[in-house]
């Protein structure tokens, strides 16, 4: 018995090595159909997360606002948002409140719409914003950041002053500019300062006009949570920015489906590549298969002989895919998302299935037909 298995060991080592260069091709074959595969695994891991953090600097997603006909509402709690994040991952909540208010300046006076807010947490909802100077900070009661328009139409540059009044000058004070914010949208043509100051202002400590908030998920999953936001909170309304979070849906689902499709493409050519090259080499080897044969090797240990040259072969190009993987997810995470993205030892044991498989299917044509080689016919030459 040892005798035997020694003698396949030597066969199945001198298979290997005395055609090495179709070996190597097929191995190559193999390896690039894997390389695509463990590259579409190893993203599968990272890109959807980073993704969404990509998608979530255009903005909010969702807002939250008063049921008519108020004008505002009570701050939710941080924690009660917090408690209804199961259905989606809440990352950033921005309230603000609104008011009209008279800003005077050296050469102007007029009515502008001000916006009172924490400053850190529209820095968060609305990462796209283009500052000029800098952020005010939550706790800095005297700045304010105003929209470009603001500045044009008031002449106002960084470090300049002005004065906020409203209910015919009960409420006066004054502010430094900090920075000036592009968007080039309606917050082009608003003030910004701090959320306390202006609730005391209106006497409307705790109140807020509506909540901007940011939430990673596909559209449904944005649209659950606004139905949860309303159950709880009866005298609200939650709405999904339709436009952003169907966008995000989408891109992630046509990436994905791009992925999937162009590594099962490549996995079926290099599956045709094997098959030709395991075919040409059985064609080479018909006399050796008839010599075997007519020696008394059993169909099934000839089954044998060509199961583990196609498992040495699809072992090692499952490892050479997992590491040609890991350098082409790694490239693409650079190129797309600026973000590293880290091997994945827990999909190896799916990259050496798929391995497996492809090798599998693409030996089964060849195998069937070394099993079929009759040795009187391939010894006679015929």
């Amino acid at each position: 018995m040892k005798g035997k298995q020694k003698l396949f060991f030597r066969i199945l080592l001198g298979s290997l090595t005395r055609r090495a260069s179709k070996v190597v091709i097929a191995l190559l074959a193999l390896s690039v159909g894997v390389t695509a595969a463990a590259t579409l695994l190893n993203l599968t891991y990272d890109v959807e997360s980073k993704m969404k953090r990509e998608l979530r600097s255009y903005g909010a997603n969702l807002i939250v606002i008063p049921k008519s006909p108020k004008k505002t509402m009570i701050e939710p709690r941080p924690e009660e948002l917090i408690s209804l994040s199961r259905t989606g991952e809440i990352v950033a909540v921005a309230p603000y409140l609104y008011t009209p208010a008279t800003m005077e300046t050296n050469s102007a006076a007029d009515v502008v719409m001000v916006a009172g807010v924490r400053f850190e947490q529209i820095k968060r909802v609305n990462p796209y914003w283009q500052v000029e100077g800098r952020w005010a900070h939550t706790d800095d009661f005297a700045s304010a950041m105003i929209g470009s328009d603001i500045a044009r139409r008031f002449h106002l540059a960084i470090g300049d002053r002005f004065r906020l009044s409203m209910d015919a000058g009960r409420w006066n004070d004054e502010f430094v500019v900090t920075g000036i914010v592009t968007t080039g949208e309606a917050e082009d043509g608003q003030v910004f300062i701090n959320l306390s100051v202006l609730q005391r202002a209106l006497g409307q400590e705790g109140e807020v006009s509506l909540l901007a908030m940011n939430a990673v998920g596909r559209f449904e999953r944005v649209e659950r949570l606004a139905r949860d936001i309303q159950r709880r909170w009866k005298n609200v309304e939650a709405r999904p920015l339709r436009k952003i979070a169907l966008a995000e849906g989408q891109i992630l689902g046509k990436i994905k489906w791009m992925l999937l499709v162009s590594t099962t493409l490549i996995l079926i050519i290099s599956a045709l590549c094997v098959m030709s090259t395991m075919m040409a080499l059985i064609v080479e080897r018909q006399r050796e298969i008839g010599l075997m044969k007519a020696l008394g090797a059993r169909p099934g240990e000839i089954l044998s002989l060509f199961l583990s040259e196609a498992f040495i072969l699809a072992f090692l190009g499952g490892w050479l895919g997992y590491v040609g993987g890991v350098l082409c997810s790694q490239l693409v995470g650079e190129r797309l998302f600026q973000a590293h993205i880290s091997p994945r030892p827990e999909a190896i044991p799916g990259i050496l299935g798929i391995a497996l498989l492809t090798c599998g299917l693409a030996a089964y044509a060849p195998i069937r037909r070394a099993l079929a080689i009759k040795p009187a016919t391939v010894l006679r030459g015929e």
